[in-house]
């Protein structure tokens, strides 16, 4: 029980001090246009926090989870509020139950492996609400940040997506003229279909 609180703790404070995504008021809804891709996606999964994009339909979280080639510590998400799910604990804790199209997701695995998602062919918005975001990019693969943020207009402040390989986020905040060019290191410069933020 105390791994458990440490984890879900950890989970929370990252989500709240790292925010994957950030709109200020009022609520935006981003677009990403359609693309063509393989009917199934393989996400490449490393050992520990990996942020991933769901990109197929709405399903039941135990559906969704199905497609796991390894074994599943958790999976955690976030819009208004912190949602977990995890094997083993009790319904009650249990407050990630379905999956949408364009949901993020922080995902801990014990070893690396795939995780097979369906892959949605069709054009999406995904609501934001103002403030934290966790979401998932469903337009093409390699879009310059610039242009997947552009929709958002003023609402958007910044954007954030965890490196797994580097153990770090990249991160992007559009230019601020009122700070020095050193403050200013945007490190997150394309987004790849499925990729998590």
């Amino acid at each position: 029980m105390v791994k458990l609180t440490l984890i879900v703790v950890a989970v929370a404070a990252l989500a709240a001090t790292a925010s994957p995504l950030e709109a200020q008021a009022p609520a935006a809804e981003a677009v990403f246009p359609a693309i063509s891709v393989v009917p199934d996606r393989v996400v490449d999964l490393g050992e520990g926090w990996n942020q991933v994009g769901w990109t197929g339909g709405v399903l039941d979280i135990d559906e969704a989870l199905e497609g796991f080639e390894v074994e599943l510590s958790g999976a955690f998400g976030f819009d208004t509020a912190f949602r977990s799910f995890r094997y083993g604990v009790p319904e009650l804790l249990k407050t990630l139950s379905t999956v949408d199209g364009g949901d993020g997701l922080w995902i801990l695995v014990t070893e690396p492996g795939d995780w097979i998602q369906p892959a949605n062919l069709e054009e999406r918005g995904v609501f934001l609400n103002p403030g934290p975001n966790l979401v998932s990019w469903t337009g093409p693969s390699g879009t310059p940040i610039e242009d997947a943020v552009a929709a958002l207009g003023d609402s958007f402040e910044s954007a954030f997506r965890w490196d797994a390989d580097a153990g770090s986020f990249l991160s992007f905040k559009p230019p601020d003229p009122s700070l020095p060019a050193f403050l200013q290191q945007n490190t997150l410069e394309t987004l790849d279909y499925g990729d998590g933020l």
